[in-house]
């Protein structure tokens, strides 16, 4: 999905610090942001099918 979409994995257990700035209390959280905002959010576990679905929907 490059160039529109950049994917990050953080390990919440070494950046805890990092994990509780963004409000993360289920794993895996996938959070989108565009220009530094959050935009959507979404907890637990997608097939890739419905992540690559869910993004496009919060790309438009």
């Amino acid at each position: 999905m490059e160039p529109a979409v950049r994917f990050l994995k953080v390990n919440s257990d070494q950046e805890q610090h990092l994990s509780q700035r963004l409000g993360i209390r289920g794993i895996p959280t996938m959070i989108v942001f565009r220009s530094g905002n959050e935009i959507a959010r979404q907890a637990g576990a997608m097939g890739s099918g419905q992540i690559v679905s869910w993004l496009n929907a919060q790309l438009r």
